[in-house]
C-alpha cells in the first residue's frame, strides 16, 4: 500500500477522542441529558453567584471597615446547602436526581458501545440499574464534599469579617478562597474520573475504585489538568455571560443549560475513554469506518 492510501486510511478512521465521541453520538445522549440539563440550568443556575457579585461590588463602593459579618451571610446564602430552602432549590435537587439517572444510564451505554460496538440493548438498561445505587453513591459524595468545602470557605471568610478586617481585604480574601476551593474540587473529580467506569466494569466496591481511579489518574497528570482547566473556564465563562449579560431575557438561564447539557454529556463519556486507555482494552466503536 502506497503512503497516500494510508493517509487517506488513516482519514477514514474515527477519532478516539471523548469530544469526538460526544459529537459522533450526540442525538441518543441528548435524550438522556436534556431534562436534567433544563432543570440544573433554570433552577440550579449561577443567578446567586450574580447577586453575589453585586454585593461585593457594593461592598466595595462603601469602603471602610467590616464590621458585621455581612459577606459571610450573603455567601452562606449564596454557595451552601441554604440555597435549596426554596421551591427554585427543590426543583433543583430534582434536577440533580435525573442528572444522577442520566450519569447512570450514559455510563451504561457509552461503555457496552465501546466494548461491543453496540449502543442499545436489553443489557444497557439491565446495567444502568446495576450501577445506580453506586452512581447516586459517588455523586451524592462529591455533592456533599463540594457542599464541605464552601462551608469552609464561608467559615473562613466570616472569621475575617469579625476580626474588623477592610472590605477590600475580605473581598479580595472571598474571590481568592473560592476559586481555590473551586480548583481543589475540580482536581478531585479528575482524580476520581475513572472512579464509576472501574466500579462498573471490574465490579469493585466504590471506595475501592476511587483508591484505584486516585493511583491511575495520579500517572495521567496531564488528563487531570486539562480537564481541570476545562471545567474551570467553562465555569468562569457561563458565570461571566450569566453576569454581561442579565439584562437579556433568559440569557442566564440557556447559558447554564448548556453548561449543564455539555458536562452532563461529556464526563460520563471521558471516564469511559479513559479507562478503555489505562485497562489497554480495544474500543469496538472505533472499528467501524467514517466513509
Amino acid at each position: 500500500m502506497c503512503q497516500a492510501d494510508k493517509e487517506v486510511n488513516k482519514l477514514k478512521l474515527q477519532s478516539s477522542r471523548a469530544i469526538a465521541y460526544m459529537f459522533r453520538n450526540i442525538i441518543p445522549l441528548l435524550v438522556f441529558a436534556i431534562i436534567p440539563a433544563l432543570l440544573l440550568g433554570f433552577f440550579g443556575g449561577d443567578v446567586n453567584s450574580v447577586n453575589f457579585a453585586d454585593a461585593i461590588r457594593e461592598m466595595l463602593a462603601q469602603g471602610g471597615v467590616v464590621t458585621d459579618v455581612t459577606l459571610g451571610n450573603a455567601m452562606l446564602e449564596t454557595f451552601t446547602i441554604v440555597r435549596f430552602f426554596n421551591v427554585e432549590g427543590l426543583l433543583a435537587l430534582l434536577g440533580f436526581v435525573t442528572y444522577i439517572l442520566a450519569t447512570g444510564f450514559i455510563l451504561a451505554m457509552v461503555e457496552r458501545h465501546m466494548r461491543l460496538g453496540v449502543r442499545f440493548s436489553k443489557t444497557v438498561i439491565i446495567n444502568a440499574f446495576s450501577v445506580l445505587l453506586r452512581v447516586a453513591a459517588f455523586l451524592l459524595l462529591l455533592f456533599v464534599l463540594d457542599e464541605l468545602l464552601l462551608m469552609i470557605v464561608v467559615g473562613l471568610v466570616s472569621m475575617v469579617e469579625s476580626i474588623g478586617a477592610s472590605v477590600r481585604f475580605v473581598a479580595i480574601c472571598s474571590v481568592v478562597l473560592l476559586i481555590l476551593a473551586r480548583l481543589l474540587y475540580f482536581s478531585i473529580i479528575g482524580l476520581l474520573l475513572c472512579s464509576l467506569p472501574v466500579s462498573q466494569c471490574d465490579d469493585y466496591k466504590l471506595n475501592v475504585a476511587m483508591s484505584y481511579s486516585a493511583r491511575l489518574m495520579a500517572r495521567r497528570n496531564n488528563v487531570v489538568l486539562s480537564l481541570v482547566a476545562m471545567l474551570f473556564i467553562s465555569n468562569v465563562v457561563a458565570f461571566a455571560l450569566s453576569y454581561f449579560l442579565r439584562d437579556v431575557a433568559f440569557v442566564g438561564d440557556v447559558v447554564y443549560c448548556l453548561y449543564y447539557l455539555f458536562w452532563t454529556m461529556y464526563l460520563p463519556c471521558l471516564s469511559v475513554k479513559v479507562y478503555f486507555e489505562v485497562a489497554d482494552e480495544p474500543r469496538k466503536d472505533l472499528e467501524k469506518q467514517i466513509f
